[in-house]
């Protein structure tokens, strides 16, 4: 049976076997409490950023005139198949989105 000592830091009673010298090397510590001394332990995870829902955005085809929402980046109009027709319906502000996300 291996002896037990007191933990300086955590009055635990720990194997002889699972002791370390404290920070300052004035007594024992048990492993636990040593990797609480020198940062050894690793933070908690942290959490994974949430799934990004795609935003409803309204489009309109220049070719047919269609109007349709989609939750994805259209290139191809549903209603004339034609391609590099559409544009964001509404104000300037969605169609300035819509040229920077085509530059990056």
């Amino acid at each position: 049976m291996e002896t037990l000592i007191t933990c300086k830091r955590c009055r635990d009673r720990v194997p002889v076997s699972e002791l370390k010298s404290d920070s300052k090397a004035t007594g024992w510590v048990c492993h636990t409490c040593y990797a609480k001394e020198h940062n050894l332990i690793s933070p908690a995870p942290t959490a994974k950023p949430a799934f990004k829902v795609p935003i409803n955005q309204s489009y309109v085809c220049d070719f047919c005139k269609h109007k349709f929402n989609s939750a994805f980046k259209q290139k191809l109009c549903p209603n004339c198949g034609e391609r590099d027709a559409l544009r964001p319906a509404g104000g300037s502000g969605a169609g300035l989105i819509w040229e920077v996300e085509d530059l990056i």
